[in-house]
C-alpha cells in the first residue's frame, strides 16, 4: 500500500449535505460524505494521521450537487490491498443505476464465496461516489450497509437511477 505525504482538500456543499474530497499528487485519495464539514475534516485527520492536510484555494468540483455523480473523470489514488483494489475496479464497471450482490462481485472477480470479504473491501473505500460501494447489495437484494449511512446510499442509488434514465 502507498502512504500519501500530503493531501489538499476542499468540501462540497450537496443537496442532501456535504462532501470533504482529498486529493494526493496522484490523484482523488478521499471523498467523505456526511452531515457537516467540522465531521468531515475530522474523520479524514483520522483516515490519513500520518499526511499533512491542507485546505486547497482552486479545486474543480468533484460532483454534481444535485445529482451526486461524478462531475468527470479524475485521477485516483487508491490506497487499499491488491483484493480491495480488485473489488473497488469492478464496482466501476457496473453500469451506473444498476447493483450487485456482494456474491456476485465476489464471482466476478473469480473469488466464489468471499461476499465477506468483498462487503469489507467496500467499508473500506473512502471515495464515496467515485467507488460506487453503493452498487453493492446485499444477497436478498436489500441495501446492506454502507460506510457514510444508508440514506447515503439511498440517496446516490436514486441520483443514478435518475441519471440514467434521462441519459437512455
Amino acid at each position: 500500500m502507498s502512504v500519501t505525504t500530503s493531501i489538499e482538500y476542499h468540501f462540497e456543499n450537496l443537496q442532501k449535505g456535504w462532501a470533504i474530497v482529498g486529493r494526493s499528487s496522484r490523484g482523488i485519495c478521499a471523498l467523505f460524505l456526511g452531515a457537516n464539514q467540522e465531521t468531515l475534516l475530522e474523520e479524514l485527520k483520522a483516515a490519513f494521521p500520518e499526511t499533512h492536510l491542507k485546505e486547497a484555494l482552486e479545486f474543480e468540483p468533484v460532483l454534481d450537487p444535485i445529482h451526486l455523480v461524478p462531475a468527470g473523470d479524475f485521477p485516483l489514488d487508491l490506497q487499499g490491498t491488491d483484493f480491495q483494489k480488485s473489488v473497488w475496479i469492478a464496482l466501476q464497471k457496473i453500469p451506473a443505476g444498476q447493483t450487485r450482490t456482494y456474491g456476485e462481485i465476489a464471482n466476478s472477480l473469480g473469488r466464489p464465496g468471499a461476499a465477506r470479504a468483498v462487503g469489507q473491501a467496500c467499508g473500506a473505500n473512502q471515495i464515496a461516489a467515485i467507488i460506487p460501494c453503493h452498487r453493492a447489495v446485499s444477497a436478498g437484494g436489500n441495501s446492506g450497509g454502507f460506510r457514510w449511512g444508508l440514506q447515503w446510499k439511498q440517496g446516490l442509488q436514486d441520483a443514478e437511477a435518475l441519471s440514467s434514465r434521462r441519459s437512455a
